[in-house]
């Protein structure tokens, strides 16, 4: 619970900020969103300073290397960088296809839509811990994470974010068949 408290009460914080006080320990960060997708669902969601919480994760060894990849990977590299894609697909005009690796991913210039897209609106709070992965779980008890996929049975988004992500992998397969 300390952990919770100590991601609640820190304030989120930009990616040139968050990966400059990141550390290269294992721990949890929180995921704040100014704007959130339009079909996520935020009761019973923690929101501080305008900003909500809809992600908690967890990094084994380095929480610095792990934010990175959440702002600057590809969506195939991380889970909530893909989900947030998919959700903003309408939005961005960039779906899913198979890249030159064979991993479902966004082209070029969708990445770089959702970097952009994720440099202004999803914040960062940390929370150095010795057992993030037994953490995170406790989470799902106590706060609304409606992108948290895994071991997230409480939360009623959780199917229909697993379907839209399965359905957006299967239309990048059909149309990597038919070019």
């Amino acid at each position: 619970m300390i952990t919770l408290n100590r991601l609640l009460f820190s304030d989120p914080k930009s990616k040139s900020i968050a990966l400059k006080g990141a550390t290269k320990a294992s721990g949890l960060y929180g995921l704040f969103f100014k704007e959130v997708p339009s079909c996520v669902p935020t009761d019973g969601c923690v929101v501080k300073d305008g900003l909500t919480l809809l992600y908690v994760g967890q990094s084994e060894a380095n929480l610095r290397r792990r934010i990175h990849k959440h702002y600057r990977g590809d969506a195939s590299r991380s889970t909530v960088r893909f989900s947030v894609g998919v959700l903003l697909t309408k939005q961005s005009g960039f779906p899913l296809c198979i890249g030159s690796d064979k991993r479902i991913t966004f082209t070029k210039n969708g990445e770089q839509w959702l970097n952009d897209w994720m440099e202004k609106n999803v914040f960062f709070s940390l929370a150095e811990h010795d057992r993030p992965k037994e953490e995170e779980s406790k989470m799902f008890e106590n706060v609304d994470l409606p992108l948290n996929i895994e071991d997230n049975p409480r939360n009623l988004f959780v199917e229909k974010l697993q379907t839209m992500r399965d359905d957006a992998r299967k239309q990048a397969r059909e149309n990597a068949k038919t070019i």
